[in-house]
């Protein structure tokens, strides 16, 4: 196994299902709760649906530990994010307003303005272009195993209405996680890391690394007004992503191949967020299809062997879940999956991973040369294949 303090770039399917409702009011509740700045249009937060997000994020956080700034107000060089653990930027803010004021902040950053998510100098480098539409009602969730994905997959009718929506388009940042998109493929929600590639060339104002925490959600200025139970879930896993240090990134391993009856050890990869407490993490792992598999201890430790003993003659593959817990936090649980193919036997095994030189004298090809080689030898001993006479081509 593998456990590192990281805050370097991680695979996108590292990353799993979302810390969500009770997550959220368990960090309210606890003393140091998130500080969160957020920033809309008006010197009040009465554009758009910013009166409702705002009311929502104190609801979760402490009102106490959300405030509000009029964008236009904050400080040029980003010093308004001082103290925050967080800031939150609406999309009835102009862009302007924002720009060249936190993509170097090393706080965590989420906007649904698309325009200050793209990769002009100023913006957060996450995306090249951006659009915004109306008439949407649903996102397609791509990673399901992703923080912001909520425990959602699939297509998810995200609004109660058709409403107006802000994407993202073309290339992404090297690092940036991809979680949700519409159906014609632009950006709905992304992510990136501490650490993680951006578009930028590393200049001020132009980071090719996140700094801190980036997040892009797919809302307009009203459109949160309008947001479904799922959609409502996919906001609070965005929001909790960002402010929450005690998200586990899991990795379940690399894939395997082995054969029936023999152990394979397992190596999962947990990446620690900075200042996450580690004390309680509780696992569980599981197997689909679960015949024939047997845990080495068990089943509840990070990283137990296993064993499945196959019970037909075709190859078997198994998928491997790992949920990892945080004093019992995360619900759901963080997951990653890994596979195992499960073959007859080791020479089988071997031919599917491409490992078993060629040998001219296993003649039966079973891996082993022995007198069952010599007799099938035997039966062709001096036959001769030399041609008589032309043939045809």
């Amino acid at each position: 196994m593998k456990r590192t303090i990281s805050r370097s770039k991680i695979m996108p399917t590292l990353f799993a299902a979302a810390a969500v409702a009770g997550l959220l009011a368990l960090a309210a509740s606890e003393a140091g709760a998130a500080m969160i700045l957020f920033h809309g249009n008006n010197a009040t937060a009465s554009a758009g649906a910013d009166g409702a997000v705002l009311a929502h994020l104190q609801s979760l956080y402490g009102a106490a530990n959300v405030t509000y700034m009029q964008g236009s107000a904050a400080a040029g060089d980003g010093s308004s994010a001082a103290g925050y653990d967080a800031v939150i930027i609406s999309s009835t803010i102009a862009s302007g307003d924002c720009r060249n004021k936190y993509e170097d902040a090393t706080q965590a950053v989420m906007t649904w303005e698309a325009a200050l998510a793209k990769d002009d100098t100023g913006d957060l480098q996450m995306f090249e272009t951006h659009y915004s539409g109306s008439g949407h009602t649903q996102i397609d969730v791509v990673d399901p195993t992703h923080p912001l994905a909520a425990g959602l997959s699939g297509t998810v009718t995200v609004t109660s209405v058709a409403d107006a929506m802000q994407f993202g388009r073309d290339g992404l940042g090297g690092g940036v996680h991809l979680v949700a998109s519409t159906t014609g493929g632009d950006h709905a929600i992304l992510a990136a890391d501490v650490g993680d590639a951006l578009l930028g060339d590393g200049s001020l104002g132009n980071p090719s690394q996140a700094p801190g925490r980036r997040v892009f959600f797919f809302l307009h200025d009203s459109t949160f007004a309008n947001l479904t139970p799922d959609g409502l879930k996919l906001f609070d896993a965005a929001v909790a992503y960002l402010v929450d240090s005690d998200i586990p990134s899991v990795n379940a391993g690399i894939d395997m191949i082995t054969w029936s009856g023999e152990a394979v050890q397992l190596d999962p990869n947990i990446i620690e967020a900075p200042g996450s407490d580690w004390t309680d993490l509780t696992y569980l792992w599981t197997a689909d299809p679960p015949d024939g598999v047997v845990f080495h201890p068990n089943e509840f430790v990070e990283a137990p062997a296993v064993t499945i003993t196959k019970a037909t003659d075709n190859p078997s593959v198994v998928m491997m879940t790992l949920a990892v817990n945080n004093k019992g936090r995360l619900e759901p649980p963080v997951t990653d999956t890994m596979t195992i193919d499960v073959y007859d036997d080791s020479c089988l095994a071997g031919k599917a991973g491409g490992m078993l030189v060629l040998d001219p004298t296993d003649i039966d090809m079973n891996c082993i040369t022995a007198f069952e080689d010599f007799a099938l030898l035997a039966t062709t001993w001096l036959d001769d294949y030399t041609l008589t006479e032309p043939v045809a081509k």
